[in-house]
């Protein structure tokens, strides 16, 4: 019985970690040569246009967001207090919030708020990410054939991004880091229930 609870475990892991692409060298710049000129584009999409960002983004957010139904069955059949799976979206902000993604994209508008707010995305993108050892600094380079190579000390990644928008058009804040917060607390109930994540191969 509990295989399928831990099944949507690792769904949202894996949905979580689709938004971000590790290998590089699979993102080739478009490479241009003529009477001995050489030229590059690189957006790093990856050929996935506007329509399938969002759906990668939708379903990071829809599996972190109605995590909340399979928690509460968990709990009605091991015996964990039901009550503790509304109490964390109460308490935590970037869960509300991304619970309020999710029913937004839905419904195609918000019915009911979690978070007192009317949020929405917008400027969904993919981007590249550096980050640099301490001390030390990281680059990217282009071989001749537009493959991506990262140099120095770091790594490089391609990470799905949006800004998370109020109604009205002031900025709440990056969807990453609202849905990083929602995780953390779906964790900190799994850990309140002394589950161990260790199950979920990431």
């Amino acid at each position: 019985m509990n295989e399928e609870f831990w099944t949507r475990i690792r769904r949202l892991y894996a949905a979580l970690d689709s938004l971000t692409e590790f290998d590089i060298s699979l993102l080739k710049a478009q490479v241009f040569e003529s009477s001995g000129s050489w030229g590059v584009f690189q957006d790093f999409s990856g050929g996935m246009g506007p329509e399938q960002l969002t759906n990668v983004m939708q379903s990071a957010i829809y599996n972190v967001a109605h995590l909340k139904d399979p928690l509460k069955r968990y709990a009605e059949r091991n015996g964990k207090p039901v009550s503790d799976v509304e109490a964390t979206v109460d308490e935590s902000e970037g869960l509300q919030i991304v619970v309020d993604l999710s029913n937004w994209d839905k419904h195609g508008e918000l019915r009911r708020s979690r978070s007192g707010k009317s949020p929405y995305l917008t400027n969904i993108n993919r981007v590249l990410r550096l980050v640099a050892q301490s001390g030390r600094g990281v680059g990217l380079t282009l071989n001749r054939d537009g493959t991506p190579r990262v140099v120095g000390s770091g790594s490089a990644s391609a990470v799905i991004v949006a800004d998370v928008i109020e109604t009205g058009g002031a900025k709440l804040g990056e969807v990453e880091t609202f849905l990083n917060a929602a995780l953390a607390a779906w964790e900190s109930l799994l850990s309140k229930w002394e589950l161990d994540l260790m199950l979920v191969q990431r």
